[in-house]
């Protein structure tokens, strides 16, 4: 409960208008998940005004309203609170309360692992205490002081998740909530688009160890020598722990199970037998920092390790999950970054399957290291998996590179929505296959987990991301103020249709020049071709070349004018060719022969269209021409029906005549003995 007079004092905030409610039930920061009685937060971002929302949270029960302006809510019955900023408003209040109710602080800090370390610590300290956590991933500047709504008189110690997007972050968040214990997991290469490098995400972490009293302790990974040199920031007690011999908590001998993960811990000379339903060796250092906290809160090692083997498993932690057609799934939907998707791949590389199946969708935040990150997670899936299905257009990255390392491009779908991606695992997943699903955030690959589970409807109690707010976002960061969005959902479906349609006998080819019309000529394509379509058609060369750069073997032809000094080009990219001039004929075949290949042509009947090609007269004789070229092979004849898409009847008529005249090429063809 949230009590008026103490957040005016923490605050500095004043009563605008009459007080209809002197406590609120809880802080809340979004209208669509507000509950009758809370107090609605309006924060003014980059990315939105929160103000804009303030009659939909009133209409919703609000019992009060903390904003940056003055609003008129008497009418509503609602208490408004004005604030000079929102965000700095709170930050006062979380160092006002923990202060106030004297709750012990153990901050949490890392690139990667801190969620599943607040909840280790947490789990082993209540054996003992009681105990306050922020929940879900409320960590940052903005939402761990709204978490500290949530904290009451009782609790004694407070676990709390601090985490960083910018500098001075996790320094902020240690001034408001002053740490006895700091934990520091891992420095990875994460938020690249804000911190420079590796050194540059170690100095923002270390701001954490730099805040305890001298008689505090920090633990630290002695694994990561980034983390491990932090001893040196701070007068406090150091404890270190991880798989290297001198760390004073230690685990060998890692064995990673259906189950759990088990390993060999050693503290202070003894060694001790620990099983955990974490997977992962990676998990093994949340439960090393769990056990040092708890000794440093007298909480001895085997009561530690009873409570971490009755943990609950985090949702969209490598969660293992009944899947479709009595499959695993690995659920590691949360989030994503190189260091943490190869560990992941290699939880799935040491469990027991069938076939072992990976999902693999965008990470965010790398900035100039976004291609090495895809590329380097790529290396590492080649060595792993049986099967390989990528979602989005960073994601294909990884696709391009396991291909360049071995992995067999039939074993490989690239993928844009989530649909696809479902569809490419279902259709042959069987039992005994484990599929390892993970992804960053705003690749949202929950949905992709949630369709592969063997009981969709347990969703809202294992993944991530299923609240009401959740559902309704579609995350868009456009470049410019005005933008096109490209619905590849719709594509698929219309493409599918058109399958349909032209029915099981009729191929589909899909027309991508001009970068598929400014669509996207890549994920169009390879949405396409997951939907039923399996021949491409382009302009030219080049928009082939891209093609064929991204991975994509399905036939291509080029519909447009191939010069001959390109006949090379085009045969080495095995590429369908267009040809309606002899001198581009006989340098295919030439190019053919040189390079012991067969130059595949497709020839262009100028019905009507006035653009390319042979008049019909003319046709005959240049198929009998090109037929006895050496390795050229006359795959296909076709026309262009300019005016097809008019409903005029002017219009309708030509195209019927167009038609006609085709059909007779075809006819004096058959006459001539050429059957195409």
């Amino acid at each position: 409960m949230i009590d008026l007079k103490a957040l005016l004092t923490a605050t500095g905030g004043r009563v605008h208008g009459p007080v209809f409610a002197e406590t609120f039930r809880d802080f809340c920061f979004d209208s669509r998940l507000l509950r009758p009685g809370e107090l609605f937060l309006a924060v003014k971002t980059e990315r939105g005004d929160g103000h804009d929302y303030i009659d939909e949270a009133c209409r919703k029960g609000a019992a009060g309203v903390l904003a940056q302006r003055p609003v008129d809510l008497a009418e509503r019955g609602v208490t408004c609170i004005v604030v000079d900023d929102t965000q700095a408003a709170l930050q006062r209040w979380g160092r006002y309360i923990l202060r106030r109710y004297e709750a012990e602080v153990i901050g949490v800090t890392g690139s990667t692992g801190k969620t599943t370390t607040k909840e280790a610590i947490a789990a082993v300290l209540a054996a003992r205490y009681n105990v306050f956590k922020n929940p879900g991933s409320w960590n940052g500047r903005y939402g761990l002081p709204i978490a500290l709504g949530r904290l009451r008189p009782e609790h004694e110690l407070a676990v709390l998740e601090m985490a960083s997007d910018s500098h001075g972050e996790i320094a902020d968040l240690a001034a408001m909530a002053p740490p006895r214990v700091a934990v520091v997991t891992t420095v990875q290469p994460v938020h690249l688009d804000v911190f420079a490098d590796l050194d540059d995400i170690a100095q923002e972490k270390v701001a954490l160890v730099r805040a305890l009293p001298e008689d505090g302790v920090a633990l630290l990974n002695a694994d990561d020598p980034r983390v491990h040199a932090m001893a040196d920031a701070t007068p406090a007690r150091v404890m270190t722990f991880g798989t290297r011999r001198g760390s004073e908590i230690r685990a060998s001998d890692i064995r990673v199970t259906p189950e759990g993960t088990r390993f060999t811990l050693h503290v202070a000379g003894r060694r001790y037998e620990a099983t955990i339903p974490l997977l992962g060796r990676h998990q093994v250092y949340p439960a090393l920092a769990a056990v040092g906290v708890g000794l440093v809160y007298g909480i001895d090692v085997e009561t530690s390790l009873e409570r971490l083997a009755g943990m609950e498993r985090v949702p969209g932690r490598l969660n293992p999950l009944s899947g479709r057609n009595d499959s695993l799934i690995l659920d590691d939907s949360y989030n994503a970054s190189p260091q943490a998707t190869i560990a992941a791949l290699e939880t799935l590389a040491a469990l027991p399957a069938r076939r072992r199946i990976a999902v693999l969708g965008d990470m965010g935040e790398l900035g100039d290291a976004t291609a090495w990150g895809h590329r380097q997670v790529g290396r590492h899936a080649a060595r792993v998996v049986d099967r390989l299905v990528t979602k989005g257009p960073q994601a294909r990255l990884i696709a391009e590179e396991a291909r360049r390392r071995g992995l067999d491009a039939g074993r490989i779908t690239v993928t844009y929505t989530t649909e696809d991606a479902v569809r490419a695992v279902v259709e042959e997943l069987q039992p005994g296959d484990v599929v390892l699903v993970k992804g960053g955030l705003e690749a949202r690959m929950e949905t992709v987990v949630e369709r592969l589970l063997a009981d969709p409807t347990s969703a809202p109690r294992h993944l991530v991301r299923q609240d009401a707010a959740w559902r309704q976002i579609l995350i868009l960061r456009p470049d410019r103020p005005t933008w096109v969005e490209i619905d590849l959902g719709a594509i698929a479906h219309n493409t599918r249709r058109i399958k349909e349609i032209v029915g099981p006998e009729v191929e589909v080819m899909v027309t991508l020049k001009a970068d598929a019309y400014g669509h996207g000529a890549i994920p169009v394509a390879q949405t396409a071709l997951n939907n039923g379509a399996t021949w491409l058609g382009v302009a030219c060369f080049p928009e082939a070349q891209v093609l064929r750069d991204a991975g994509i073997e399905a036939p291509i032809l080029i519909l447009g004018y191939t010069p001959p000094w390109q006949a090379r080009d085009a045969l080495r990219y095995n590429l369908r060719t267009t040809v309606f001039d002899l001198d581009v004929a006989r340098a295919l075949s030439k190019a053919a022969v040189a390079l012991n290949r067969v130059a595949r042509v497709h020839v262009k009947v100028d019905t009507g269209m006035g653009r390319l090609g042979l008049f019909p007269e003319q046709v005959v004789e240049f198929v009998q021409r090109i037929r006895a070229l050496p390795n050229l092979v006359v795959e296909g004849l076709f026309t262009h029906f300019s005016v097809a898409d008019a409903a005029d009847p002017w219009y309708r008529d030509y195209t019927r005549r167009q038609l006609e005249r085709f059909r007779g090429v075809l006819a004096d063809l058959e006459a001539a003995g050429i059957q195409i």
